[in-house]
């Protein structure tokens, strides 16, 4: 009698478990279907909302893909490759009243060596529009990892 008990209420638990897991299974997949459109917002608009409401903006925008577009204004190197771009920005500080700098880096997802053809796109001062996952934000920066370069509307691929 006492193993039938403890068999029944084994049973009983394992399938409160299965039950329990699917819902959060399902989430989970209908997170990775969502994470495949990126939010699309200009680099001015992302880094005024930031500089506004850090917190509201991370709601938004953290941990989300996203693609902003910019004006390269600075480009980093690793290991003799191009593996971050640098957007900068003006924003009105809502303290101060007063604009002040503010940069979105972009953590290329595949670096550029130095004497690839595609530098001449990416180059300090030319647009250019990012694909990345946001993982950071806060004190006059967002950083963007992972990020791909959006082909103009050409036939050029990256």
């Amino acid at each position: 009698m006492k193993q039938q008990l403890c068999s029944a209420i084994l049973v009983a638990f394992s399938i409160g478990f299965v039950a329990m897991a699917q819902p959060i299974e399902s989430a989970t997949a209908q997170k990775k279907t969502e994470a495949k459109t990126p939010i699309v917002v200009s680099g001015a608009v992302l880094a005024q909302a930031v500089q506004d409401d850090v917190s509201a903006a991370a709601k938004m925008y953290h941990l989300t893909e996203l693609q902003v577009d910019g004006v390269i204004a600075g480009q980093s190197e690793f290991k003799e490759r191009i593996a971050m771009l640098r957007l900068d920005f003006m924003v009105k500080d809502p303290k101060t009243k007063k604009m002040t700098d503010f940069s979105i880096f972009c953590s290329l997802k595949e670096p550029l060596a130095k004497g690839d053809k595609r530098l001449d796109e990416l180059a300090v001062g030319k647009k250019v529009t990012v694909r990345g996952t946001s993982t950071a934000m806060g004190n006059g920066q967002v950083t963007l990892t992972g990020c791909l370069i959006v082909p103009k509307k050409t036939n050029a691929k990256y």
